[in-house]
């Protein structure tokens, strides 16, 4: 069992990695199921930023 902030950082690796090789249709569906979570979870960006110009950095 991995705690929400274990699976959260997991996320972001993906979505790290992905980018880094030209994968990012593959980067956007681990983005979004990062967001989801961190919605599910009602854990708030770290900086308030209009919602569709929100990044990975902001959570």
């Amino acid at each position: 069992e991995y705690s929400i902030e274990e699976e959260i950082q997991g996320l972001k690796d993906i979505i790290s990695y992905l980018n880094d090789k030209n994968q990012f249709k593959k980067a956007l569906i681990y983005q979004r199921r990062l967001v989801k979570l961190a919605r599910e979870e009602n854990i708030k960006p770290h900086r308030e930023t209009d919602l569709k110009q929100r990044t990975l950095s902001d959570f």
